[in-house]
């Protein structure tokens, strides 16, 4: 259902891709909710986006706490995406990392997002 999804939104028929991987995201499929989330995100349906995101934080998909932090960021809740980003880079998400890092230095707090930021070169080193 996902595959047929993502070939219908390269096909630029976002409702069609929706549809079927709404099935999927349905089946408590966390990677579904996540892609659903952006498509939505995309085509600017925040509302439900967010209530997917939520769903796929809920089975513990850490792309998809990054995702809904962003979201948050976006719609000016800063206090509120750092609480999940936070989450996703505690949790070793590199992405979630420099992203958390990036709101607390446009947050004043240079310090801890240069913690942030060198725990995540840290891990792409690793890696």
């Amino acid at each position: 259902m996902v595959g047929l999804g993502l070939l219908l939104d390269e096909k630029d028929l976002p409702e069609e891709a929706k549809h079927w991987i709404r099935k999927a995201a349905k089946k408590s499929d966390s990677e579904a909710m996540l892609i659903l989330a952006i498509l939505l995100r995309n085509t600017g349906h925040l509302e439900e986006a967010e209530h997917w995101l939520r769903k796929a934080v809920e089975q513990g998909n850490t792309n998809a706490s990054v995702a809904l932090g962003l979201l948050l960021q976006d719609t000016e809740r800063t206090e509120e995406a750092e609480h999940w980003l936070r989450k996703a880079a505690d949790a070793g998400n590199t992405i979630a990392m420099n992203n958390l890092g990036a709101l607390l230095r446009e947050t004043g707090r240079a310090e801890e997002a240069g913690h942030w930021f060198r725990l995540a070169l840290k891990a792409q080193d690793s890696d």
